[in-house]
């Protein structure tokens, strides 16, 4: 479950451009985002798991991207 989770830091944190790691960056902050605990694998539950408090570790990961890269809600 670390390994899940370090894999989407380094995605959302990963500022090379392309369309594959742009993607890949996008799905890594809708996933940090999305506070749904239905799946094994939500970030929600794995920092229950690894006993980090999801709230202060999403402030970290997405407190230095700028306001436009955000997925939008629709």
């Amino acid at each position: 479950m670390r390994a899940v989770l370090e894999h989407a830091i380094r995605a959302v944190r990963n500022d090379a451009e392309g369309s594959r790691v742009l993607s890949a960056r996008r799905e890594a902050i809708a996933w940090v985002v999305n506070q749904d605990r239905s799946c094994l694998f939500s970030f929600e539950n794995i920092c229950e798991t690894l006993a980090i408090n999801a709230k202060w570790l999403r402030a970290k990961v997405l407190g230095s991207l700028s306001q436009g890269l955000l997925p939008s809600a629709s």
